[in-house]
């Protein structure tokens, strides 16, 4: 029975804290957006890339439910990296077809046509993460300014992986994932 108590005053928590606010403050940030786009997009297309959560909401059961929703992300993060440089499947494809694919897809046909399982992939991102993730960010050093950055403001990533950075078709990198940031 405590344990529950606590989940509820928990749950509470969260909701006045955080959820609450983000359903006050979205509405007014995408109409910001919408300007900086309108006013500077031309200059800086960029810009569009810029995705900010939509809420949605609804009611069933006599319960009031409020999620918030990131658009479809269609581009590759780094374990998608990995595989396709790295799988003795998938390095025979055609490599301008595979970065074409979403994560999800990859995964998909890793598992569905190639029969692989899911710890034989895990395994093989495992065995270049690092690797992987020390070169992006050598080749790449805004992202350890970033990551200075966010640290000298006491906010610290503590879950960057391969499967928290993505890449655009572009090559433009993205660090996202930020619920276990630590202030």
């Amino acid at each position: 029975m405590k344990n529950e108590t606590n989940l509820v005053i928990l749950t509470q928590y969260i909701i006045e804290k955080y959820h609450n606010p983000l359903k006050q403050d979205l509405p007014k940030i995408h109409l910001l957006l919408d300007k900086i786009v309108q006013v500077h997009g031309e200059k800086h297309p960029e810009f569009e890339k810029i995705s900010i959560p939509q809420i949605l909401e609804y009611n069933e059961w006599k319960m009031h439910h409020t999620f918030f929703v990131m658009e479809k992300i269609y581009w590759q993060n780094l374990s998608s990296k990995i595989f396709i440089n790295h799988h003795h499947w998938l390095q025979q494809l055609d490599k301008q077809v595979l970065e074409t694919l979403t994560d999800r897809e990859i995964i998909e046909l890793l598992v569905v046509k190639f029969k692989e399982s899911l710890e034989s992939i895990i395994h093989l991102r495992d065995t270049y993460r690092d690797i992987y993730l020390s070169n992006l960010i050598k080749e790449n050093p805004q992202i350890q300014k970033v990551l200075d950055y966010l640290e000298e403001n006491w906010v610290k990533h503590s879950d960057l992986h391969t499967w928290n950075i993505m890449i655009d078709n572009d090559g433009y990198i993205y660090i996202i994932d930020f619920w276990r940031v630590n202030e």
